[in-house]
């Protein structure tokens, strides 16, 4: 069956995930206020070097503050790390996307040192989604339904939809292999390793609202609220084979 893994490289997925959340939770301690958004994307990249990650599917990316809802994010430009730099308390969001043994992982975390009444909302919605993404996946007819299911789960919280404001407004990507022996970074994404999901098709490989893709095979999933002043989001991979989903790291491997 097209996209169906072997366990082997699901235990490689699975690795690189969590080595992924590993560098993330690591380099959150050291995002003190007073720090850019383009230093706390170098020491990320620092730490994923330390740890022996040469290429990513996407090099890490740190938003704070209003910037982690996309306020006023027209051009893909926008995404990119800036000077600005992080005030006291205020929620941030950290993603990466390292190539990991010849396995793309991609993943998302939201941080607050001092969450308040709002992020915990938003922490209880996103807990919400989580429980509920791997149930529509198995219940509901295709991807593009998903993604409206997700919306409409968002929306009548009163948040806004955030990851409609990516490129083609994805909730997710499938993830393949990818063995660059070197790679070219276009806005932080590595166009080789970029390539490899790609090579499969567009609209096959992307959940978004018109999404054609089947719901087989391995996700990144990346439900993106926006409050007031911020925005949250967690990504992680999900496998869905034989009409089963699951949360890859809840998988019995």
């Amino acid at each position: 069956m097209k996209n169906q893994l072997k366990t082997s490289d699901l235990k490689s997925y699975l690795k690189a995930q969590n080595l992924c959340e590993e560098v993330l939770q690591e380099a959150s301690s050291f995002c003190q206020p007073g720090l850019s958004e383009k230093e706390m994307s170098a020491l990320m990249l620092s730490l994923f070097k330390q740890k022996g990650v040469k290429h990513f599917f996407h090099q890490p990316f740190a938003w704070f503050g209003e910037r982690s809802r996309f306020e006023n994010f027209k051009l893909p430009t926008d995404f990119m790390p800036t000077p600005r730099t992080r005030k006291a308390g205020e929620p941030f969001i950290l993603d990466a996307a390292p190539v990991v043994e010849g396995h793309i992982c991609d993943v998302g975390l939201s941080f607050c040192e001092t969450p308040s009444e709002v992020f915990q909302k938003g922490k209880k919605q996103l807990e919400h989604l989580y429980q509920m993404i791997p149930r529509w996946f198995e219940e509901l007819p295709g991807t593009a339904e998903i993604w409206q299911k997700v919306d409409e789960e968002i929306r009548h919280q009163g948040m806004d939809n955030c990851h409609q404001k990516y490129p083609f407004s994805v909730l997710g990507h499938r993830v393949y292999k990818s063995n660059p022996l070197r790679d070219i970074y276009l806005l932080r994404f590595g166009l080789i390793s970029a390539q490899n999901i790609l090579s499969h098709g567009l609209r096959s490989e992307l959940l978004g609202p018109k999404s054609t893709a089947t719901k087989e095979g391995l996700w990144a999933l990346e439900p993106h609220l926006g409050l007031k002043g911020f925005g949250m989001k967690f990504e992680e991979l999900l496998y869905f084979e034989n009409g089963k989903a699951q949360w890859l790291k809840q998988m019995s491997l």
